[in-house]
């Protein structure tokens, strides 16, 4: 059974062997994070599409949030089996994450795009949605360790089955 893979940034660092893993396995590796294909989740679930993610180090909050929105709406599965960082989080929102042994979510505060020479500086409103999206047992993970600041909060994937995120099958 084939199933769709994502690796954010796999093909701009590795573009040769982003290519012979296709060719070897069959399973092509795209270098967005909405770019999905019809497939069935390996799990026993039905469902119209699988976002697999191995590494995304995050992006535009966004667009993230724009692709994840979209996965919902044609009711996606995400599984979480590598680092999923920054505005990669917010597929926490998704009713059907699950996080596999060797995943982990990356948080911090929301940033704004610098612009013509300004410096980047925290965004407080967007903090705060984003944050109101993640399921409570994750809200209070990131409250016992002080909140979403500057400094990144690793959680594993053992914290996040006892924050209540499904682990991966």
């Amino acid at each position: 059974m084939k199933y769709i893979q994502i690796i954010a940034v796999a093909i701009r660092l590795f573009p040769l062997q982003a290519l012979l893993m296709a060719m070897v396995t069959g399973v092509f590796v795209l270098g967005t994070y909405a770019d999905v294909r019809h497939t069935t989740y390996p799990f026993g679930h039905s469902a119209s599409t699988t976002l697999v993610i191995w590494y995304s180090p995050g992006g535009i909050l966004q667009d993230f949030w724009q692709a994840e929105t979209k996965g919902e709406a044609r009711e996606e599965y995400v599984e979480v089996r590598g680092r999923c960082a920054s505005a990669c989080t917010v597929v926490l929102h998704n009713p059907h994450v699950c996080i596999a042994a060797g995943g982990s979510f990356m948080f911090h505060q929301a940033w704004e795009i610098a612009h013509d020479g300004e410096e980047p500086h925290a965004n407080p409103e967007a903090t705060a949605v984003v944050f109101s999206t993640y399921p409570k047992g994750v809200r209070d993970w990131i409250i016992e360790r002080g909140g979403l600041t500057d400094s990144p909060l690793i959680m594993t994937a053992r914290e996040a089955w006892s924050a209540g995120v499904e682990r991966c099958r």
